[in-house]
């Protein structure tokens, strides 16, 4: 059953980061500065 509750407001750090979720790559990620992969070649057979 839908419950009502008390609305936060939420502190804007300003640090936002996107996530792609891939097929050879499991995850990868990137932000403003930086990038990164998680599980690179994961979905291959080795």
């Amino acid at each position: 059953m839908p419950e009502e509750v008390q609305q936060q407001r939420t502190e804007n750090q300003g640090r936002v980061i996107a996530l792609d979720t891939g097929i050879r790559t499991f995850l990868t990620f990137f932000s403003e500065t930086n990038f990164g992969e998680l599980g690179n070649g994961a979905n291959t057979d080795n």
